[in-house]
């Protein structure tokens, strides 16, 4: 369970047809923040790329909060492939991408220049992987905006919040359908982030890339860092 909820927000895909985005953090879905802190919150047209990733990694607490109420029989099916959300799920993760997408835009456009804005624009608009299928994702062309901020990301700070460009990037590569899929790729991202930026989750992804490629001795040495890494971040 501990590594679906590190990785199942990077979910690359997108849904084809999301409703109008609400106006005002008044109208900010009530699941992630209580009346008091939305009134503490920048409304969309004043957000820069902090709002966007606050709330992004606010939406994955959310997230997390759905997948532990589900019968969850395959851990490759839920890491690596579509996850089968109920529909009031779907809907509601709709809603909160949705959101994310606004807060993340409008961080662009106040600072076109800063590589966090692109990246957390790339973060929020993956997150509505959760309530479509990766297919969808393709066809609505989700899949190249993604990576497009994630390139231009990498082009302004290439190791920008802890590498997490380079790591998204790994993700992407590992999991979206063609014609983005590229393993090799997705090995050489997630190989230069932990090398310049060690972090657990790019770790745990060097591994299950590993795995799919049928390198299990380098699956489990990528794994076993992650349980050395964790243990030392939490004696600090």
């Amino acid at each position: 369970m501990p590594r679906i909820l590190l990785y199942v927000a990077f979910a690359i895909s997108s849904v084809a047809c999301l409703s109008t985005s609400p106006t005002g953090y008044e109208s900010a879905p009530k699941e992630l923040f209580t009346a008091e802190e939305r009134t503490q919150l920048h409304d969309p047209d004043q957000a820069d790329w902090r709002d966007a990733r606050m709330y992004f990694w606010r939406a994955q607490e959310r997230l997390n909060e759905m997948l532990l109420s589900l019968d969850l029989t395959s851990l490759d099916a839920v890491v690596w492939g579509d996850i089968k959300l109920t529909s009031n799920q779907k809907d509601e993760m709709a809603r909160i991408a949705a959101y994310g997408v606004e807060l993340a835009q409008a961080g662009v456009e106040r600072a076109p220049e800063s590589a966090e804005a692109h990246l957390y624009l790339a973060a929020t608009t993956s997150l509505r992987a959760i309530s479509t299928s990766r297919f969808k994702a393709f066809v609505s062309g989700l899949g190249g905006d993604i990576k497009k901020g994630i390139h231009r990301s990498l082009e302004l700070d290439r190791f920008v919040e802890d590498a997490g460009a380079l790591t998204l990037l790994g993700k992407f590569r590992a999991v979206a359908p063609w014609p983005h899929r590229d393993r090799d790729e997705a090995e050489e991202s997630l190989l230069e982030a932990a090398r310049n930026a060690p972090s657990v989750q790019a770790y745990l992804l060097l591994g299950d890339v590993y795995h799919l490629q049928e390198r299990f001795d380098e699956a489990a040495e990528a794994v076993s860092y992650t349980h050395l890494r964790a243990h030392e971040t939490k004696e600090e």
